[in-house]
């Protein structure tokens, strides 16, 4: 999970309860800017959840399907590497995805299309 605000926390905290680990990536130091106090207790008392402050995404790596993940921490600079096949970015209500135009299917105001809203055209269109 990519972000920091109440959709990520609630995100995390919904997937905690099917998976055996949640990696929580934000790119500040603390949730307490963004995310409401209830949330935030939530995360902590939730094992199944790994916050990870001052972390962004530097590598994406895998064939048909993601396979890895790597990550750095802006402050020690330490890097990482896990098996993960699912990353889900909540960064913000207003998508910043225009750079992804032509690389895959978007809709009209420019969020990812998944599901069944992703018609064979879309996929042949991305590529």
């Amino acid at each position: 999970m990519v972000g920091g605000g109440n959709a990520a926390g609630q995100a995390a905290v919904f997937l905690a309860e099917t998976t055996k680990r949640v990696h929580m990536l934000v790119s500040s130091a603390s949730l307490v800017e963004n995310m409401s106090r209830y949330l935030i207790r939530r995360i902590e008392e939730t094992p199944a959840i790994a916050f990870r402050p001052h972390t962004e995404i530097i590598a994406l790596e895998g064939g048909d399907h993601l396979e890895s993940v790597r990550w750095r921490n802006s402050q020690t600079g330490q890097t990482a590497e896990h098996k993960i096949r699912h990353v889900f970015l909540m960064t913000g209500a207003d998508p910043n995805t225009s750079w992804l135009d032509g690389c895959v299917a978007l809709d009209p105001k420019c969020f990812i299309k998944t599901g069944s809203g992703l018609s064979p055209e879309n996929l042949s269109a991305a590529r």
